[in-house]
Parts: C-alpha cells; sequence; structure tokens
C-alpha cells in the first residue's frame, strides 16, 4: 500500500510512504483485514515521522566515493552528494528521498546513499538549474523506505569486521596445524 501526503502550504512538498503488511489469520477475509490495518499503521506512523524529520546540509556538494560493503561488490563513485545532520538516531535510513529547501523554495532532490552517527550522506538526482546548496540549508525527507535496503555503513563495516576476524582466526589455526605437523 502507498500514501501520500500533500503540503497546503509553501512549500509544497509531497511526503510518500510505502509499506507491506501481512495477515496471519487461517481465515481469507480476515487476513487481508489484518494486512491493510497493518499497513495503514505503518503508513499512518511514517508519514508522522516524515513531516517532523528535518536537518541542515553540512558540506555542500562534492564527490564521494563509498567502499563496497561486500566482496562482490564495487566502490561506489557519486557525482554530487551532499554531507547532512540527519543521521541513525533520527530514524533516517539507506535509500530515503530528501528534497534541499533554501528560504522554502526546493533546490534539487537526492536519495540517502549512507546513514552514520552524526551524520548522513545524500547523493543528488535533480538540481534546478543555477541553484547554489550551501551548508545551512534545509533538509525535508519525503520518503522513508520501511526498511533500509541495506545496513547502515557503520554497522555493515562492524559485520565485515568481524566476519575478517572469523577468517583471520581459521587462518591462525590452520598455520598452526601446518606448523606442528611440519615442525617435527
Amino acid at each position: 500500500m502507498e500514501a501520500s501526503l500533500v503540503a497546503v502550504k509553501a512549500p509544497f512538498l509531497v511526503f510518500r510512504a510505502l509499506a507491506e503488511g501481512k495477515g496471519d489469520d487461517p481465515t481469507e477475509g480476515r487476513a487481508v483485514a489484518k494486512a491493510v490495518a497493518s499497513t495503514a499503521s505503518e503508513i499512518a506512523k511514517q508519514l508522522s515521522t516524515l513531516v517532523r524529520l528535518r536537518g541542515q546540509v553540512l558540506l555542500p556538494p562534492a564527490y564521494a566515493i563509498l567502499p563496497a560493503t561486500h566482496y562482490k561488490e564495487r566502490n561506489q563513485l557519486y557525482p554530487r552528494t551532499l554531507r547532512i545532520s540527519l543521521d541513525m538516531v533520527s530514524g533516517l535510513a539507506v535509500g530515503a528521498e530528501v528534497v534541499i529547501l533554501q528560504q522554502g523554495k526546493l533546490m534539487a532532490k537526492g536519495r540517502v546513499v549512507e546513514v552514520d552517527l552524526g551524520s548522513s550522506l545524500v547523493a543528488l538526482e535533480e538540481v534546478l538549474s543555477g541553484a547554489q546548496i550551501r551548508s545551512g540549508d534545509e533538509v525535508c525527507v519525503v520518503f522513508l523506505p520501511q526498511r533500509p535496503a541495506k545496513l547502515p555503513l557503520p554497522l555493515a563495516k562492524e559485520r565485515e569486521y568481524k566476519r575478517v576476524e572469523h577468517d583471520f582466526a581459521w587462518a591462525l589455526l590452520l598455520a598452526g596445524i601446518g606448523v606442528a605437523i611440519w615442525g617435527k
């Protein structure tokens, strides 16, 4: 289910929410009713969060390279990114859509590509011609995914480090066994 909330005061923003609900009642009619009710509740929660989720541009547009979080992925180059004040503590998630406002006027649109503690990185997708985005410009979140597409970067890195530690421990164990066997 998808819903939109349109702001009637300037700036005229459209807040979107998308949610998926499940019903587990064996009676089909009740299952659908439960799924719709849980989805409507999730959408209401998302929209009420979106309206309040506002921050500021911390660093103006620049190039950014995000390191791959998994071995099969490649590093990702983003030609225009912003560092914003919203973070994982405020509820921001990778994949969220934001707009950049300057004195109430829409300047740019973008998507969150990295969420950290203290700030997040937004890849700009659309910038109005002649727009000069500066530190201090207002950031409004207009879409927040129900579930993050990937783990926020600090958590993804932590998981990678744990995996590397695990692999390193196995390598040490095998090296120890090899030394014990051939060392005699």
